[in-house]
């Protein structure tokens, strides 16, 4: 009974080790080397920070960066359209770009919430994206909020469809802190 049960669990494993190493060979090598394969507004010699298509539609919300964001040269840049065609980008000089930006984290046991934002004339645009783990299932929700100062309509949401592409903790120690920035050293 035992070795019938034994050949049965090695047949098993031996299928379930088959189809990992299939899809890992077939994998595209960019998958594979860990870069981002995910479709946004960056160029190659920029470092995706966000990057999501817009559910409902065929419009990417990215946030770019230099490829070390560290560095005294650094910049950040969010742009918005479809693939190809950029409808708006900000800001338009990528000097000092990375000092037009705020950002925002909130974390406490299962919540999780981060927020880069910038404002350009009236208009105050804040790309997020939030971890919800208090919840029956689990949620994940990413986007950009745009909110018109002096509007009484008060803002619009663009959320992200699943999957997207968020390094927003990249920026930590980058952009400047907003008022809603909660972390130890406070």
């Amino acid at each position: 009974m035992k070795t019938n049960l034994h050949r049965r669990f090695s047949a098993r494993l031996n299928i379930q080790s088959a189809i990992i190493t299939i899809v890992v060979c077939c994998l595209p090598p960019e998958i594979s080397a860990g870069a981002p394969a995910f479709p946004s507004h960056c160029t190659s010699t920029e470092t995706v920070v966000f990057s999501c298509k817009v559910r409902s539609s065929q419009k990417y919300i990215s946030l770019c960066g230099s490829k070390s964001l560290h560095a005294p040269d650094a910049y950040l840049v969010y742009r918005f359209g479809t693939l190809g065609q950029k409808e708006f980008s900000y800001p338009a000089d990528s000097a000092r770009s990375v000092e037009k930006f705020s950002a925002a984290h909130y974390f406490r046991a299962r919540v999780d919430r981060r927020a880069v934002s910038f404002t350009n004339a009236k208009v105050t645009y804040e790309i997020f994206s939030n971890f919800e783990g208090e919840e029956s299932r689990p949620q994940r929700d990413a986007g950009v909020t745009i909110t018109v100062a002096g509007e009484k309509k008060g803002s619009k949401t663009l959320h992200c469809g699943a999957p997207y592409f968020d390094r927003l903790e990249k920026l930590d120690g980058v952009v400047l802190k907003g008022q809603e920035y909660l972390d130890d050293d406070e």
